[in-house]
């Protein structure tokens, strides 16, 4: 449909990406990350982390047995111990939701490069526009775009944005097959929402 093919290269152009999925929430963008996790794998996340993704942890661990650690976002030093031959996915979330910890975004990336593991950034409260993950190397950022992007308290929406087309192919096609959609008419309420995003971060600021 040409208006969500227009808001997810509007998404792609903030995040300082090239590809683009739009979800019907930002926790279902979020929980497309098992796409790149089986049976058996590890990824780390944040023991700050938003509390939805760490029950959908803890579900992809009792049902599909794929296991996760939490890590210190404030000691990095201690997250390559962390790393085993398994870990295929370090998720960051920058600021934390709940303490609004500041993770060292290019250390986390720096550790997960030299181990060959992916790399992902729930970018929610930097709104796409006050961080930029992907331009740190990250390889996934996540959106929930019903919080500052669309603005209006009217619309749920999420977004996952990449660089790469392979890893965006094998994101696209968990996507197609548990047929995660959003309406045109949605798709138009957040691009409506980008059209005032700044207006409104620099606003929030000053209040």
């Amino acid at each position: 449909n040409p208006t969500l093919h227009a808001l997810q290269d509007s998404i792609s152009r903030a995040e300082k990406g090239n590809h683009t999925l739009l979800y019907p929430s930002g926790l279902t963008a979020l929980t497309a990350l098992s796409s790149l996790l089986s049976t058996g794998d590890r990824w780390l996340i944040p023991d700050s982390v938003y509390s939805p993704l760490r029950r959908y942890a803890e579900y992809l661990k009792q049902a599909l047995g794929v296991s996760y650690d939490l890590y210190d976002p404030a000691n990095l030093h201690a997250l390559p111990a962390a790393i085993t031959n398994t870990t295929r996915l370090i998720h960051i979330e920058t600021p934390s939701s709940v303490t609004f910890e500041i993770t060292d975004i290019d250390q986390v990336v720096k550790i997960a490069k030299s181990k060959n593991v992916l790399t992902s950034a729930d970018n929610t409260w930097a709104a796409g526009v006050l961080c930029h993950p992907l331009e740190h190397g990250v390889d996934i950022s996540i959106l929930s775009l019903t919080k500052y992007p669309a603005g209006y308290s009217d619309v749920f929406m999420g977004s996952l944005t990449t660089r790469d087309i392979q890893l965006h192919q094998r994101l696209s096609y968990h996507h197609r097959v548990l047929g995660y959609t959003v309406s045109p008419f949605s798709a138009m309420l957040v691009s409506r929402g980008l059209e005032s995003l700044k207006i409104r971060l620099h606003a929030q600021g000053d209040n």
